[in-house]
């Protein structure tokens, strides 16, 4: 009974604040001027119904009651998650109970109609987002006259897309076409998964190809997985086409991923690419000696050797393994995961100096350059807390890491969260946490708070909350205003960022997207969501440049024989000494195949990361992400970023 109590008290204390807004098109004055039940809209020339959603700040549980007539969008209706939306009123109910159906007739036949008119010009209807946390109404309207042509991605629901919480019922979608030649088209009339379509009329709608794309569902596609239920009850679905795969509906399990693909990406890293130290290369090639890290060859960061990124892989790539092993309780899944995280450890254990993170191990499992980073000490954090966070480590293993993480997290303390180098460089940093730009603001935050949830010790929840409203040397806002402003300012400062080092930033997202689920303070979390939001809405942009690899492209791939590469050297005593010998490379025994690598498989590889890291919340991009990973021959890729594609897949919702 106190459970009943409770969810009824809940649901009041939402609704009372609701606020329902009537709706009408210039020049009808179907809500009376003296109306008590809601805010009256007026759309007409000078906005569009579309518009207007997308500019108002809706709460959970308003409503849009729209009053009879035909609303012409320019644009899709991106609906808010929690908002509902009603149709079918004449302008004088107080209920969505009191609108007038035609006697004896359907359950979408109402005698005042709403119907919202793509004009054959816009290329989706009603748009849902994922992550909608409570039941929401799409009701009573009808959706008719949108066009998908030639879209540059697959295309699920031109009239209407019903994702998970979403319900749509009582309403008619007609006269919709999708015409593609290069993208899938999944449900023309309406795209469902983990929704609920009821008692609604799908006619006349039509799901075209004139290339090799794919038709799925003229009139429906129903979508399900293990995890989704999808219901599609009570319609009357008739006289609608499709090339092929269901002229009326087509069922099938959206992941559309193939995981041939994945299972690919999955295979490769672990025969080839996970050395003995459980840490990932860079490259399939010869490992670096104990002379080759104690004299710096090729140079004292490791660039261009096989251990040159290590943790930064190691760590990002974890935490999709956790997910991985449990989706599939495997365990051999847990056992690979259980590999990397000690990998992590062994990492920051082959030094004498407290909270260096070695990028990698040489022919010894021991040896290391001298040289650490930021890039590597964040994702080291970010894997491991991961682990921990799952149910794979045992007691033992729990104590190892929590051990080592705070061992680590206080010797940052103690340089103010710079990186220190050893071997000749001790007492050199390279990277640091404390500095003004997004990716170091967004990476600080998530470890102070990462070793609040491991540790439990408040002192850590209290950096945290102190170093959220800093402002860090040399900035002029706080961290949680760079946070909000996302990647964009470091793309301003580096425009070379969107096009080949979004890798770097793949961490950062995940950063955001954890605080987002951390944070308490509504106000707070509105910031970290701008930022997250405008990440996807550029790496969008970004993840599309897939495109442009050619899987048959035969470029030369010489980085793998780097010591023929690198002949130059010398001693180096500092770290712009290294930076500078490893710009001394022989161009043409490089090649071009890992810059074409790096632009054209990494960059959007990541970007979908980013992208899917952020799909709970920001809704964006699972058909791009999907695209992207199925797009190349993995088998032939040289360079080890292809993990990303994993990254990608099991942040996905």
């Amino acid at each position: 009974m106190k459970n009943i109590l409770f969810c009824l008290s809940l649901f009041i204390s939402l609704t009372a604040y609701s606020t329902r807004y009537l709706v009408q098109l210039e020049g009808t004055n179907r809500w009376p001027l003296n109306t008590t039940t809601g805010s009256i809209i007026t759309i007409g020339n000078a906005q569009s119904l579309n518009s207007w959603i997308t500019s108002t700040s809706f709460k959970v549980g308003d409503e849009i009651w729209l009053a009879a007539g035909t609303y012409i969008v320019d644009n899709s209706i991106i609906m808010p998650n929690g908002v509902n939306l009603y149709g079918g009123f004449s302008g004088t109910e107080g209920s969505i109970n009191d609108r007038s159906k035609l006697s004896g007739g359907k359950s979408w036949e109402f005698n005042n109609p709403t119907i919202i008119d793509g004009n054959n010009q816009v290329n989706q209807g009603i748009v849902t987002l994922a992550n909608n946390l409570s039941s929401t109404f799409i009701d009573g309207v009808t959706i008719t006259k949108f066009k998908s042509t030639n879209p540059t991605s697959n295309i699920s629901g031109v009239g209407a897309s019903i994702l998970t919480n979403w319900l749509m019922q009582n309403c008619i979608v007609s006269y919709n076409t999708s015409t593609n030649n290069l993208f899938e088209s999944r449900g023309t009339g309406v795209y469902v998964r983990g929704g609920q379509l009821l008692n609604s009329y799908i006619h006349h709608n039509e799901n075209l190809k004139s290339g090799t794309a794919s038709t799925y569902g003229g009139g429906v596609f129903a979508s399900s997985t293990e995890s989704i239920t999808t219901l599609v009850k009570g319609c009357t679905i008739e006289f609608n086409t499709a090339t092929s795969n269901g002229g009326g509906v087509a069922f099938g399990n959206d992941n559309t991923i193939q995981t041939t693909a994945i299972q690919s990406v999955h295979d490769l890293v672990w025969s080839k690419r996970v050395d003995s130290s459980g840490i990932i290369v860079d490259f399939i090639g010869e490992m670096p000696t104990p002379e080759d890290c104690t004299l710096g060859r090729p140079n004292a960061l490791g660039w261009y050797c096989p251990i040159e990124n290590g943790p930064m892989f190691t760590g990002v790539y974890l935490a999709a393994q956790c997910e991985r092993a449990r989706r599939s309780n495997d365990a051999v899944d847990r056992k690979n995961a259980s590999r990397l995280a000690q990998g992590l450890i062994n990492s920051a254990s082959v030094s004498d100096v407290k909270g260096f993170i070695a990028r990698g191990m040489g022919t010894d499992g021991i040896c290391h350059y001298p040289i650490g980073s930021d890039d590597q000490t964040h994702p080291w954090f970010y894997g491991l807390h991961a682990y921990l966070m799952s149910n794979i480590p045992d007691a033992a293993e729990r104590t190892q890491i929590t051990n080592k993480m705070i061992e680590v997290a206080a010797a940052l303390e103690l340089t103010g969260w710079q990186c220190p180098c050893d071997g000749t460089f001790k007492g050199q940093f390279r990277g640091s946490f404390k500095v003004k730009d997004y990716r170091a603001a967004s990476r600080y935050l998530f470890m102070l708070r990462a070793m609040y949830d491991v540790t439990k010790d408040s002192t850590w929840l209290t950096k945290y909350n102190t170093a959220v409203n800093e402002i860090p040397p040399g900035a002029t806002k706080t961290r949680l205003q760079i946070c909000a402003e996302g990647y964009i300012p470091d793309v301003v400062a580096k425009s070379s960022i969107a096009e080949w080092s979004l890798w770097t930033y793949v961490g950062s997202q995940a950063s955001l997207s954890k605080l987002i689920a951390w944070e308490k303070n509504d106000s707070i979390k509105a910031q970290y969501k701008l930022g997250l939001s405008a990440n996807v809405t550029s790496a969008l942009v970004s993840l599309d440049k897939y495109k442009l690899f050619d899987n048959n492209d035969t470029k030369v791939f010489g980085t793998a024989n780097w010591r023929l590469c690198f002949p130059t050297w010398y001693a180096q005593t500092t770290i712009t000494d290294a930076i500078n010998l490893s710009n001394t490379g022989d161009k043409t025994a490089i090649g071009l195949r890992k810059n074409f690598e790096a632009q054209y498989m990494r960059n959007p590889l990541a970007a979908a990361a980013i992208v899917a890291l952020s799909l709970p919340i920001d809704g964006r991009g699972r058909d791009a992400i999907q695209n992207c990973i199925k797009w190349y021959d993995y088998t032939k890729i040289n360079i080890s970023e292809f993990f990303y594609a994993e990254v990608a897949y099991y942040a996905l919702p």
